[in-house]
């Protein structure tokens, strides 16, 4: 078992933010003897990953089954209110938002740590999030999040179509894409 103070020396060694919360979900996973398929590190924290630190997030989002993650986190010291649980020393706030992604479980990617591998939300997914935001809850700073997503390799169009349609986002996925165009040629 590994004890909070292990854990936090582990942490101070992480270079940057998005490294730390690789390590963190990680870390987690294991100590929570959870498969990699099992912990999902999904919204702004899956941004901040794939944009290595460009985007930064107030707190890691997880998909995991509750009660393994709640063990481990009372053991390593976090105080839990809601669904969200801090260690405010160590500068993290977990929050469990659901047992299982939403989106696609194909699409997710798998990054290997010193500690295991981390499965993150699929970047489609995320923009697909990110549009939704712009257009329903009228956040158009989310713009720049969907545009450093955008441009990452070994996206699934067919997918980021299909779902924008379902999702009611078509306007904004074909804006992104001209948007991110026009910012290549420049």
């Amino acid at each position: 078992m590994r004890s909070a103070a292990d854990v936090e020396t582990e942490l101070r060694s992480a270079k940057g933010v998005d490294r730390r919360i690789l390590m963190f979900a990680a870390l987690l996973r294991q100590e929570a003897e959870l498969g990699v398929d099992d912990l999902v590190v999904v919204g702004g924290s899956a941004i901040e990953i794939y944009t290595e630190g460009a985007y930064v997030s107030g707190d890691v989002d997880l998909c995991a089954p509750s009660d393994p993650i709640r063990s481990v986190l009372t053991r390593w010291g976090f105080n839990r209110t809601g669904r969200e649980w801090a260690r405010l020393d160590w500068k993290i706030v977990i929050d469990v938002v659901a047992p299982r992604p939403s989106g696609s479980m194909r699409l997710t990617r798998v990054v290997d740590t010193p500690y295991g591998q981390v499965r993150l939300g699929a970047v489609e997914d995320l923009i697909l999030g990110r549009l939704a935001l712009i257009k329903f809850w009228k956040e158009p700073d989310e713009w720049a999040n969907a545009e450093l997503l955008i441009n990452l390799p070994r996206l699934d169009w067919e997918y980021l179509a299909d779902r924008a349609r379902r999702d009611g986002v078509v306007e904004e996925l074909a804006l992104l894409g001209k948007r991110a165009a026009r910012r290549k040629r420049t």
